[in-house]
């Protein structure tokens, strides 16, 4: 039986359009941030550090991808800077995150026993000797507290006193409250400059995926009806940019699977019920978690608990009430999981905990 055969897609032009990883070559809708984002950065081009940057907005508002898009019209215009792009996701210690900052410039150091302290000197010299500014991009930066690592935004956001005047930070995250949470010496550094992105409206939305569309299909392929579909899901589940471009990505594979020359009605019905394997937040992120997290969350996949509840379950795991909140509050920051009052017996009020909502067709 043979399994593989060469093929040529009557659907795709070209997939890639439609990752989530994709920078795509224009970004409507965020215009206006781009611009300021690039006057920020500016000063990199005379030689100098920016500002550092904090920026918030709900999930798929296009931070990321508005950074990633800045940082490589600036690398390509300016020999000075060397942007590093790090998910706190994937490193979450003081350590870890150094650490991975050392190795992307290149530097020779031990794979063990060698300090935050140490690494950090020896970036600050690589910096100086090439006169280079280091641009250092914390994503999901909110995942450092439950980890005791918030300090190394301030020993990266210090650069006036720590860093020699060759470091910047831009930090992004979900968590709009972020800034309260964090200590007076590292806010008044972080927030040199603070940049919110607002969801995206249905007409932003509709730019967006027409764009990725033409990028990513044949023109015969797709019709105005499909994107205005994918585009007006995306606007009810949150103005989620990535939940759209996942939804005409399956469409496009349903297609394929149909052996259809065009993506019809039923293909996008049809994904708007299998997209959520694509932009499950759970799914994409639960290898990252803290054992503790894990706990939690398969906990509440059995079902809605309290407070209480989850505190009695997890008693063997001997981390106090305390460190459980916590826990739970990072998890629904991110946007996995919600939470609501509820009336308590005899006479009283807790607090039920469930996986957040999935996406409503």
């Amino acid at each position: 039986m043979k399994l593989f055969y060469e093929t040529n897609s009557e659907i795709f032009k070209n997939e890639n359009a439609l990752s989530l990883e994709y920078l795509p070559p224009e970004m409507p809708g965020r215009e206006a941030q781009l611009k300021e984002l690039a006057s920020i950065l500016s000063s990199v081009t005379r030689g100098r550090r920016a500002r550092n940057i904090l920026i918030t907005g709900p999930p798929g508002t296009g931070k990321t991808c508005s950074v990633k898009f800045v940082l490589n019209q600036l690398s390509e215009f300016s020999q000075s800077a060397i942007p590093i792009y790090i998910n706190c996701w994937n490193y979450s210690t003081t350590l870890s995150i150094i650490s991975e900052i050392g190795e992307r410039l290149n530097l020779a150091l031990p794979r063990r026993g060698v300090s935050f302290e140490e690494i950090f000197r020896r970036i600050k010299e690589e910096l100086v000797k090439n006169n280079k500014i280091l641009i250092v991009v914390l994503d999901e930066v909110d995942r450092l507290i439950p980890n005791n690592s918030i300090d190394i935004l301030y020993y990266l956001s210090r650069g006036d006193e720590l860093a020699g005047q060759n470091i910047s930070v831009i930090a992004i995250t979900n968590d709009k409250e972020l800034p309260s949470k964090l200590e007076e010496r590292i806010r008044s550094s972080l927030l040199e400059a603070r940049m919110t992105f607002e969801r995206y409206t249905a007409y932003e939305l509709k730019r967006i995926l027409n764009e990725r569309a033409k990028l990513a299909f044949f023109s015969h392929a797709i019709s105005e009806e499909i994107v205005a579909l994918a585009a007006a899901n995306a606007a009810k589940n949150g103005g989620d940019a990535r939940i759209g471009i996942s939804l005409l990505y399956q469409a496009g594979l349903n297609a394929e699977r149909d052996n259809s020359k065009k993506i019809l009605i039923k293909h996008i019905k049809l994904a708007i019920q299998e997209v959520l394997e694509e932009t499950d937040y759970i799914s994409r992120h639960f290898d990252s978690l803290s054992e503790p997290e894990k706990r939690i969350i398969n906990l509440l996949l059995t079902g809605p608990m309290t407070t209480g509840e989850i505190n009695e379950k997890l008693s063997d795991i001997g981390i106090s009430q305390r460190m459980i909140q916590v826990y739970l509050n990072k998890l629904e920051e991110s946007g996995m999981i919600e939470s609501q009052e509820i009336r308590a017996e005899p006479r009283g009020r807790t607090t039920l905990f469930s996986i957040k909502k999935k996406i409503n067709e």
